[in-house]
Formats: C-alpha cells, sequence, structure tokens
C-alpha cells in the first residue's frame, strides 16, 4: 500500500502524484522495473504465444506485457499490478476540489525463488528513490507469502511423470513451472520440508483463466479423467 499526503490539495494534489510514482514501476513495454525483485530463468517448457493471448481473451493487434519467452514472463518475473485507488472521486461524484492525499493498493507476484521481506525492502527504496514531487510517499506493507522453488529430480517426482504418461498415452510429459508463486506451496514445503511437491489439475482450455469462458464452455471431461487415472494408484 502506497499512501501520499500533503497539507494543501494545492500544493500537491495527492492522487496526481500517486499516479505519477505508480508509473514509474514499469517500462513502455510493460517490463517491472523495480530494482531487486528477482527475475527467475530455468529451462521452462515453451509457451505458444498466440494460442496464449487467445485463450486469455487479447484482442488482436495488443500486444502482451514484456518481451523475451512468455513462459519465463509468466514463471520466472515478478508481475506488479495497481488493485485499488482510494482517495479520488468517482466519475459521478467528481467536483471541482483536489483530494489532498490518495492511496494505492499494490499486488505483488514474486519470483518463486524470492523473499517477501526482499521484495518489501525493494519497492521501500524504489519510492525512497522516485519521490514524486512535493510529497513524501509512504510504503504499508500489508501481507506477503514466499513462493517455493521445487525439485523435479527426486524419485516422487518420477513416478508422477510416468503416472501422467501412462493416463495420457504419452512419450514425454512436460513441466510448465506453474504454481511456484502460490503461497500455500510454500507453507506445505515449510511444515514438512522432505515431501515432494506436485501440483497438477485441468484446465479449459490450456490457458484459460478468464470467468468469462468458464460460464460458457466448462472443463473438459476427458482431461478431468485422465488426471484421475493418474492419480489412482
Amino acid at each position: 500500500m502506497v499512501r501520499a499526503a500533503c497539507r494543501h490539495s494545492a500544493d500537491c494534489p495527492g492522487s496526481h502524484n500517486v499516479v505519477s510514482g505508480l508509473a514509474t514501476l514499469h517500462d513502455d513495454e510493460g517490463h517491472v522495473i523495480v530494482p531487486g525483485l528477482t527475475h527467475d530463468d530455468f529451462p521452462w517448457a515453451p509457451v505458444d504465444t498466440t494460442q496464449f493471448a487467445h485463450d486469455a481473451g487479447v484482442r488482436p493487434g495488443v500486444p502482451l506485457a514484456g518481451t523475451g519467452p512468455l513462459a519465463e514472463r509468466r514463471y520466472g518475473r515478478p508481475a506488479l499490478n495497481v488493485i485499488g485507488l482510494d482517495g479520488v472521486n468517482t466519475r459521478s461524484g467528481a467536483s471541482n476540489v483536489l483530494p489532498p492525499k490518495a492511496t494505492a493498493r499494490i499486488s505483488v507476484r514474486l519470483a518463486p525463488s524470492q523473499e517477501p521481506k526482499q521484495a518489501r525492502a525493494a519497492l521501500q527504496r524504489h519510492f525512497d528513490s522516485v519521490k514524486p514531487w512535493g510529497i513524501e510517499p509512504r510504503v504499508t506493507f500489508l501481507d506477503g507469502g514466499a513462493g517455493l522453488l521445487a525439485t523435479s529430480t527426486s524419485a516422487y517426482h518420477s513416478l508422477a511423470r510416468a503416472a501422467m504418461a501412462e493416463a495420457y498415452q504419452a512419450n514425454k510429459v512436460e513441466q510448465t513451472g506453474q504454481g511456484g508463486s502460490i503461497p500455500l506451496v510454500h507453507a506445505f514445503h515449510k511444515v514438512n520440508p522432505n515431501a515432494d511437491i506436485v501440483l497438477w489439475g485441468c484446465e479449459q482450455p490450456p490457458f484459460s483463466f478468464t470467468p468469462r469462458r468458464w460460464a460458457r464452455s466448462g472443463p473438459q471431461l476427458a482431461p478431468s479423467g485422465e488426471v484421475c487415472r493418474a492419480h489412482a494408484p
């Protein structure tokens, strides 16, 4: 959460300066440019950019954020979004009054290898260094969870891949790298650090994550059945 305030709105309108600070979090191509936020680079399974954009409902001609391999962008780089603004009147309630303070809430998905404390310090340093004119931004951290870099060479992972290959009648099973930034996975690992962790499930379509597509078509039953067969002893 980032706050900006001053004594009089005519001196430094809070909302304008908060937005100016938020604009420094990305470059013109959509890369997160906060120094100190980690980028992980591993041999991810390739992701088809055209298919991903289609399944995500991206309009033709609109580029995806960032550059480079899409798998690395999805799984190994930080993602940062503004998920709330306060202190700015809605359009219906707008008036010729400048708010003297404003608040923005930011959500940051970290690379799996980065600890939240490191990311918090990086964000604080960034806002201190780009302090918008006339204000002192205050950063308040609300919550956070660590990611996980899971091993993929253990005996149980090999058994899981063999089960999936048999269920899908495939010669090879790819690991996408998804799920490493889910805090719950780290909680499981912390409780039982010697356990192998595998996340799997069915999606419709392969890269779908929009409620609109879920409501229209629902999950495919065939992949669900194959996943169930892979789970069975």
